[in-house]
């Protein structure tokens, strides 16, 4: 008998051991998922927060404003540049 309840000790202790290894997988399964879950977020948050570049603006807007607005960056180019030589 005392083999008997050695056997039963020794598979409940399997038991026990098995069902804290799924337990602790399963959290950390959890916690990557919200690690993954927080990245996902703060690269969203990211994203959303980079200001536009001008073309990203210009491929927004109409035709006709595109090419008013691009007349007026290209004199203010223009402009820098010849204010950068009379500093000099």
């Amino acid at each position: 008998m005392r083999w008997f309840r050695r056997v039963v000790s020794v598979f409940e202790n399997l038991s026990k051991t098995e069902n804290s290894t799924q337990k602790n997988f399963l959290e950390k399964e959890n916690r990557a998922e919200e690690t993954q879950n927080l990245r996902r977020q703060t690269t969203d948050v990211s994203n959303k927060s980079k200001p536009l570049t001008t073309n990203e603006l210009l491929k927004q807007l109409d035709s006709n404003e595109t090419a008013s607005i691009k007349k007026i960056l290209r004199t203010q180019k223009k402009v820098f540049k010849l204010s950068k030589k009379f500093l000099k």
